[in-house]
């Protein structure tokens, strides 16, 4: 009686080493090799690795090499940085016999932050299905024929992966900064100046009104940048406020120190 206690695996060796307590020795055991599923899908590797678009476009082919007969190639599928979130269907741009071409240009884009990324992408023959278990209801079941459609599981080849970096500038766009200037008793500041600088690097300047109201819009701003609003006046101190924007920006009110 052998009795194995322990198991320990070698990945250099490929060899599984399990202990016998019974026969006090060590049994060694060469797993089968696993076998190339016959539906592969390749990505086309992107200069150096990395890429300046948010999100990149990556091309992907399928090629079925299933023997005798090879059913081609229907659908790619991919997403970024887990397998387990929602896989999103590749756009087909070509195929033949045993092969599929396609495009992870989808709309809308998924904007991805610059830093290294991981695409998981396989391939399908086709019949997805819902689930995998066959489900045939016969007559003589007490129901009609064909009430339950049959279900088939769907044939995907391997999920592979693909390392690359983004190196994406920072995205700007526009939008508004809107508030109030106060005195210390809660009275609107009219004629007040109100300053700010955008991505772009040009002052902005706007002007209180009666009730100490100001506005700015139109405003160019840059993704993960700061911006500091300032209040000048002559009867009051105010505390510049640093922002950071990623859409309009209301109630951003300043209240005088005397």
């Amino acid at each position: 009686m052998t009795v194995p206690t322990g198991i320990a695996i070698n990945p250099i060796t490929n060899k599984v080493y399990a202990a016998n307590q019974g026969s006090a020795n060590v049994s060694v055991i060469t797993p089968a090799p696993t076998n190339a599923i016959p539906l592969d899908t390749a990505i086309t590797p992107l200069a150096g690795n990395t890429t300046g678009s948010n999100p990149p476009p990556f091309t992907l082919t399928a090629t079925s090499t299933y023997s005798p007969n090879a059913p081609p190639p229907q659908n790619i599928y991919f997403q970024f940085d887990t397998t387990n979130g929602p896989w999103t269907k590749a756009v087909n741009t070509g195929s033949t016999a045993t092969t599929l071409t396609a495009t992870t240009n989808t709309f809308p884009p998924q904007a991805l932050q610059n830093g290294l990324h991981t695409i998981y992408f396989f391939a399908t023959d086709g019949s997805d299905a819902t689930s995998i278990n066959p489900n045939v209801r016969e007559a003589g079941d007490g129901i009609m024929p064909d009430t339950l459609a049959p279900e088939s599981s769907p044939v995907i080849g391997g999920i592979n992966a693909y390392m690359f970096l983004v190196k994406a500038p920072p995205l700007t766009f526009s939008t508004s900064i809107s508030g109030r200037v106060t005195a210390p008793s809660g009275a609107g500041l009219r004629n007040v100046t109100v300053s700010i600088t955008d991505a772009s690097g040009t002052p902005r300047t706007a002007t209180t009104s009666s009730f100490g109201f100001y506005s700015f819009d139109n405003v160019s701003i840059q993704e993960g940048q700061n911006y500091t609003i300032r209040v000048a006046s002559r009867l009051y101190r105010f505390s510049p406020r640093t922002v950071n924007l990623a859409g309009p920006l209301t109630n951003v009110d300043f209240v005088g120190l005397e």
